[in-house]
């Protein structure tokens, strides 16, 4: 059997390691997971098949960790990786792509999080070495932000200016339109490849202000509010910025007082928890301190438990973090949410297929004329310019410019009822809307509509 090689193994409690076999096979990442997640010592496991490492957090000495390791991939060695549907037989031919391979790992490491709301208040306040009445020591909250980095969520990248210029020219009709201006100037229609450039220059140049502006207020707004929490640390009460919660923090939850992280409650009183925006339910959560039986218990329904982003209405308690950052439930949603792609909008697709539908109509239609002229005797140079500047004429210049014109004064309407608008588009797409479904709390759901029951007279 090839050598575990250790990445590290620095933090305590926490370790990294690359296994032979890992690399690109689903199976035993399956495999490698369950086996380590049914031993006593391990809280936690992370394998990736991009890159053949697995990540553990465990409660035992680390010097038995490589043993237990070693014993778990000979065993999966010896029995044979089970095999996993849509898994290539040669895993060399066929990698998984990076982007999946993202999703299905962010998934995975939801259901490899410690279920807190199934062990008890002491063994989260004894996992992260705090007190329930002391707090962690000042000196240590370095060293955790360090370990679990702060506790932010991730921002999506936000586009630079010339990747929003290039997506105001990104498309078919002012690629025909940047053709048709250099076959102007070819043909010696220079005046007309001026005006065809003034158009595509002022599309780009309306289309790229709306949306810089508009991308400046959304980024603008992630550093509006500033939270704060009321903690305990060294057995003192005081308030602590979100962003400077770690792992292990005790925090005091009041009505009003929102939840910078992940908690496991570990004392309660007539405690309620506005939790709308993570399951859509309007009414506050009763909750308690009591232990959960079912590990699958679905997150609406974890009593003890308190999550980052929502408020406390009522009563009041006390609690242990347990993940902050993008381990938190709406962290690891919301990198979830930024790896989906969104699908064209009804006026790209339109001019997407109009401009097909333009190139096949020209092309038809010039060849026609080109062949005629020289059948009826004409010079071949004179048909060749004349096809040519016939295409040029066919290319609707302002079309570009007008969607642009009209998208924009969409979103200062919009700007006018508070509503920023990012891509230009997207105010067509608001427009093109018949129908929306929503649940009893108004949450969007699926964005599909089915027939359920049909009554007849």
């Amino acid at each position: 059997m090839e050598r575990i090689i250790i990445v590290h193994e620095k933090v305590r409690g926490r370790g990294r390691y690359v296994l032979p076999g890992l690399k690109r096979s689903k199976g035993f990442k399956a495999a490698i997971e369950t086996t380590l997640l049914a031993h006593a010592c391990f809280t936690r496991v992370s394998a990736s098949t991009v890159t053949g490492k697995v990540l553990v957090e465990y409660t035992c000495r680390r010097d038995k960790i490589l043993d237990i390791i070693g014993a778990a991939v000979k065993d999966i060695q010896e029995n044979g990786i089970p095999e996993i549907p849509g898994e290539p037989k040669n895993r060399d031919e066929s990698p998984v792509a990076a982007g999946m391979e993202k999703l299905k790992s962010l998934v995975q490491a939801g259901r490899n999080a410690v279920p807190w709301h199934t062990r008890a208040g002491t063994d989260a306040l004894e996992h992260f070495q705090t007190d329930a009445r002391q707090g962690i020591a000042a000196h240590t909250v370095a060293a955790r932000r360090a370990q679990y980095g702060e506790n932010i969520l991730p921002r999506a990248s936000a586009r630079s200016d010339w990747q929003i210029i290039f997506e105001q020219i990104h498309s078919l009709p002012v690629y025909l339109l940047g053709a048709a201006a250099g076959i102007s100037v070819i043909t010696g229609g220079v005046l007309d490849a001026i005006v065809i450039g003034g158009v595509v220059a002022a599309n780009a140049a309306i289309g790229y202000v709306t949306e810089s502006r508009a991308e400046k207020n959304i980024d603008a707004l992630n550093d509006l509010v500033q939270h704060m929490a009321e903690g305990v640390r060294d057995g003192k009460p005081l308030y602590i910025a979100a962003e400077e919660v770690v792992p292990g923090d005790i925090l005091l939850l009041k009505p009003g007082s929102y939840v910078p992280a992940d908690c496991r409650l570990i004392q309660t009183s007539q405690l309620t928890i506005d939790e709308s925006m993570l399951t859509g339910e309007s009414l506050p959560v009763s909750k308690h301190a009591r232990v959960l039986s079912a590990g699958e218990t679905v997150l609406a329904d974890r009593k003890n438990m308190a999550y980052m982003g929502t408020c406390i209405t009522g009563g009041q308690g006390t609690a242990v973090v347990v993940a902050t950052g993008k381990e938190t439930e709406i962290g690891r949603l919301k990198m979830l949410l930024d790896e989906t792609v969104s699908p064209q909008t009804p006026i790209e697709r339109q001019l997407e297929q109009m401009g097909d539908q333009l190139v096949v109509m020209c092309m038809a239609i010039c060849t026609g004329v080109f062949g005629m002229g020289l059948f009826m005797g004409f010079g071949f140079l004179n048909m060749l310019r004349t096809s040519i500047s016939l295409a040029a004429a066919a290319v609707p210049e302002g079309l570009p410019a007008a969607a642009t014109v009209n998208f924009a004064m969409g979103i200062n309407r919009m700007k006018k009822d508070h509503i920023i608008v990012r891509h230009l588009q997207a105010v067509e797409t608001l427009g093109a809307i018949q129908t929306i479904c929503l649940d009893k709390t108004g949450t969007i759901t699926q964005n599909k509509m089915k027939v359920s029951t049909l009554f007849v007279g």
